[in-house]
């Protein structure tokens, strides 16, 4: 009997959209502020630094196409819900189908929480998909079977949660990493054109 029966679908939707969003939200929020020491309480939008090239900022066309695109979310939504319920039925292929095609949407939206505290934009939503869709897509495949596993799926929203924060977590110590190396390395330019100066001063002291 497939795991995508309407009845599933209904009670997913119900968990996702109405009971779990708030709990989610503050086992998200509590990882990422006891793993990177915020020494706060709580955590709102745009509390942490937007570290994208504002060459990727959001532009007059793409704003309204992904405004459109946001628009008719609800309708799409529902459409992929019943096509991936209609495709579950199809006799041994039809679970692996599923999950592959959910993997990508499930994988990403578990940063969704992450993309509000970093302060981005859709075009900086969009940014992060183009250039990690693939770890997207691994960490999706893993979310979404562990999370059709019958009674245990309540939990596993839980710990997939807390696995996508600290990877978040992850990403922001990055971040640091390679904004710390940046300034390093620009100190280290201004130490050596100070010394290259220092050189052609006391040369030109000499030659005097």
């Amino acid at each position: 009997m497939s795991t995508f029966t309407p009845a599933n679908t209904i009670i997913e939707l119900i968990s996702k959209l109405i009971l779990l969003p708030v709990p989610l939200t503050k086992t998200f929020d509590h990882v990422m502020i006891q793993e990177l020491d915020l020494n706060v309480n709580h955590v709102d939008k745009g509390s942490l630094h937007n570290d994208i090239s504002a060459n990727y900022k959001e532009t007059r066309f793409g704003k309204a196409f992904r405004r459109c695109r946001y628009i008719m979310t609800p309708t799409g939504f529902i459409i992929r819900e019943l096509a991936l319920c209609g495709i579950s039925f199809i006799p041994i292929i039809g679970p692996a189908l599923v999950i592959l095609l959910k993997a990508s949407r499930a994988g990403f939206l578990k940063h969704y929480r992450y993309f509000q505290l970093k302060g981005y934009s859709r075009a900086d939503i969009y940014f992060m998909w183009k250039t990690q869709k693939h770890q997207y897509f691994v960490f999706g495949v893993v979310i979404v079977i562990l999370e059709l596993i019958p009674f245990l799926n309540i939990l596993f929203y839980f710990t997939n949660t807390t696995g996508a924060a600290l990877w978040a977590v992850h990403m922001e110590e990055q971040y640091a990493l390679g904004a710390r190396s940046q300034i390093e390395y620009h100190d280290h330019l201004i130490k050596k054109l100070s010394q290259a100066n220092k050189v052609e001063e006391n040369s030109f002291e000499e030659n005097i």
